[in-house]
């Protein structure tokens, strides 16, 4: 998880997005890899926050 617990540092899911694939649909779990894809795209760099970002460093 990345250093904010928002989302995997692998696969940008949330944690609600990974605990719920096995039981999403097919257009589901594409919607949730557009929004993974999107999150990652969305940081500078297509990066994850680091330590040194996250809140009350």
């Amino acid at each position: 998880m990345a250093a904010d617990n928002s989302v995997c540092v692998g696969c940008f899911r949330t944690l609600a997005e990974i605990a719920d694939w096995r039981c999403l649909s097919e257009a589901e779990k594409m919607r949730v890899i557009a929004a993974a894809r999107g999150r990652r795209a969305a940081r500078p760099g297509g990066q994850l926050p680091t330590a040194d970002e996250s809140p009350g460093s």
